[in-house]
């Protein structure tokens, strides 16, 4: 379509967020129920499937039990739910460590990712994510440079990306804000 029309497959759905990645969309309802539509190539939809077609009508993804979503994001080809308890479940494309699970391994279905600290706010890139924690910090995961230097990492090096990383925010510089990241792990072993 070329200009804005209803989705009639929503149309029945009180519909609260709708998020859109590159080729793929989410929508969530008043109810906490996540929907996915769109391409699922590397699982993004979170059905447990992954087909290089089309998937047109939404469907449910396939949250843990008893789970409800109260936000959600969609990155480049994969996605994101989070609960009201500060729980953020990831899945599809993990290649830049976007999941947060501590690898570059892709998901068909939602895992919860490993953030330190309950997140109440999240925002996905084309392959890494930003979360606003409970109390007022900032996480962030997968890559934020170029293809050719994610390539060029070590196994070491793209293992930290994929977790959940501390950001310090330093507005005293005057000219403007800058940011220092500081993995939980050399926090937790410098602090003795």
């Amino acid at each position: 379509a070329t200009a804005p029309a209803p989705v009639l497959a929503l149309q029945h759905e009180r519909v609260a967020q709708v998020s859109c990645g590159a080729a793929h969309t989410l929508a969530l309802t008043g109810k906490g129920k996540v929907l996915a539509f769109g391409l699922n190539a590397t699982g993004q939809l979170g059905n447990g499937g992954a087909s290089n077609g089309a998937t047109p009508t939404p469907a449910a993804v396939r949250l843990p039990a008893g789970v409800a979503a109260t936000a959600i994001a969609a990155g480049e080809e994969f996605s994101c739910a989070l609960t009201a308890e500060g729980r953020l479940f990831t899945w599809g494309y993990g290649g830049c460590g976007q999941l947060g699970h501590g690898s570059t391994a892709s998901l068909k279905l939602p895992r919860e990712a490993a953030t330190p600290e309950p997140v109440v706010a999240v925002s996905c890139g084309g392959g890494h994510v930003l979360a606003r924690t409970a109390r007022g910090g900032v996480l962030r995961w997968g890559h934020e440079g170029s293809w050719d230097a994610l390539q060029k990492a070590t196994d070491a090096q793209r293992a930290a990306a994929a977790l959940p990383t501390a950001m310090r925010l330093d507005h005293e510089g005057g000219a403007g804000a800058t940011a220092e990241a500081q993995p939980m792990a050399a926090r937790a072993v410098g602090a003795g």
